[in-house]
């Protein structure tokens, strides 16, 4: 199945949660850091403006961005988790 976000919606494969610290700490499993980084598999065309002038996402299918979590939607399709979220919730592409 394919999904094609709509508007300024990103389709994002969430990295794997940390399951230790980057000393080597084992963390239990509550206190496991939560992803905030992940890849863009789909992206939306964008909004338009009052002018009409379109505004695109500003993120490209494969780039590794860095989010907030505060606007995420999970959804879990042929067994796979992905998480949509508008673009404005992107703090930035990893490179």
């Amino acid at each position: 199945m394919t999904l094609k976000p709509l508007r300024n919606l990103l389709v994002v494969r969430p990295d794997a949660e940390k399951t230790a610290t980057d000393s080597g700490i084992l963390l239990p499993g509550k206190a496991a850091e939560k992803p905030t980084t992940g890849t863009v598999l789909e992206s939306g065309p964008g909004v338009y403006n009052e002018k009409g002038d379109l505004i695109p996402t500003g993120v490209n299918v494969g780039d590794t961005i860095l989010f907030h979590q505060n606007e995420i939607t999970k959804h879990v399709i042929d067994n796979e988790e992905f998480w949509i979220l508008p673009s404005t919730s992107v703090v930035g592409v990893l490179s």
